[in-house]
């Protein structure tokens, strides 16, 4: 049943309880009335003296005739009042109807106002006002205040959407810089092998020994090698502007270790370069080329923390479904507030670094669906511990 019906309803009852007590007081009043001027005992006595009575009838039967017609209009008097009665009650009713239609709808139609503004709402639109019309205090509050919620939520729509954009922009910026000095980064990884090959054929072209031939054929390879690393980072970087795509393969991980490690050892003459290899060590799942960069970072970053050479050392052994993977080098190690840090990004200790090279190592590893953990005590060394899954034919990684 709809709100206006049930007020309506109410309004009813209200005038039946209130009329139906009236008018049956009103009817109760009226014969208690008429007894006073027509006593009902006078008919008896009016028989009674026709019979004891002689000589009087016409008189004593002209009062009975009076009497009767007496009795006649207390009868008409009591229908018109019975019938007077009605007309007020039904009148009542009818008044009770008309008003409580009349206060239901001015009650009902702004709530039906609010309803409608809050389905507008629901569905976004805020720019929708309630209808300000009625004359109830209480609603015409309401709805000032509905509309006043409307027009506070539209404002905080457009300073969320303005504060949005500012922060894309912000984030666009940010994500910009970042992209720039990884590829800054990522182009600078080769270029550091190239500095130390082209600086040691100047050192034995200047010494003129007899080996210079056969290091000038071995750090020619490796500058031809990273300079095509270079041509396929910069295609990369251009035609995806991203990092390189990997590509995983299954490989020996002991054998990519010595060959890296030989690279290494020409690179670094300071360093010794150690290894202590699992036999049991299976194929592991590799993108090579930035494998190659991550152990290259992790060299770079050894060789730095050592003050005139210093040892690295190469372990690997299985360890259920992953291989492990442990370099350690006996540089200045790491500090203890540092540690937790170390793999964010744009966190550096070095004079004129950007902070992205473990960052990056660790994002490589995490792409290969492996971790990497460090320990480290200053002046002792450090130990980074890498865990790749093992290679398996119907697996991706």
């Amino acid at each position: 049943m709809k709100l206006r019906t049930k007020l309506t309803v109410i309004f009813l009852i209200i005038a039946l309880i209130s009329a139906l007590p009236v008018f049956l007081i009103s009817n109760v009043l009226l014969k208690e009335s008429i007894k006073v001027f027509i006593n009902p005992d006078l008919e008896e006595l009016i028989d009674n003296s026709l019979v004891n009575t002689k000589g009087e009838e016409k008189s004593i039967v002209k009062l009975a005739d009076e009497y009767k017609k007496l009795k006649l209009i207390e009868a008409t008097v009591e229908r018109s009042v019975y019938v007077g009665s009605l007309l007020i009650l039904l009148l009542t009713l009818i008044i009770a109807i008309v008003a409580g239609r009349v206060i239901s709808k001015s009650i009902t139609t702004p709530i039906l106002y609010l309803l409608e503004g809050t389905k507008e709402l629901y569905l976004g639109n805020v720019d929708y006002q309630v209808k300000e019309k009625s004359k109830v205090f209480e609603i015409a509050r309401l709805t000032k205040a509905f509309n006043n919620m409307i027009m506070r939520i539209k404002k905080g729509k457009e300073d969320l959407a303005k504060s949005q954009k500012e922060l894309i922009e912000s984030e666009k910026k940010a994500t910009w810089q970042i992209v720039a000095q990884k590829v800054a980064h990522e182009i600078k990884n080769p270029l550091t092998p190239i500095k130390l090959s082209i600086e040691r054929i100047i050192r034995k072209q200047k010494e003129n020994k007899d080996d210079f031939k056969k290091v000038l054929e071995e750090d020619s390879k490796i500058i031809l090698e990273e300079v095509e690393e270079l041509y396929r980072l910069t295609n990369e970087f251009s035609e995806f502007a991203k990092l390189p795509k990997l590509n995983f393969e299954p490989y020996d991980i002991n054998l990519v270790l010595e060959e890296f490690m030989e690279s290494q050892e020409k690179l670094y003459p300071e360093v010794e370069f150690h290894k202590e290899f699992s036999d049991d060590s299976p194929l592991v799942a590799l993108d090579k080329s930035s494998t190659k960069r991550v152990f290259s970072n992790l060299v770079k970053n050894s060789f730095e923390a050592m003050y005139e050479g210093g040892m690295i050392f190469f372990k690997t052994k299985l360890n259920q479904n992953m291989v492990e993977i442990e370099i350690i080098d006996n540089g200045c190690g790491i500090k203890d507030e540092d540690l937790p840090l170390i793999f964010e990004a744009n966190y550096t200790k070095k004079w004129g670094g950007m902070g992205l090279g473990l960052s990056i190592v660790k994002n490589i590893i995490e792409e290969h669906k492996g971790k990497i953990e460090v320990e480290s005590k200053e002046n002792m060394g450090t130990k980074f511990t890498i865990c790749l899954p093992v290679w398996r034919e119907e697996s991706e990684v």
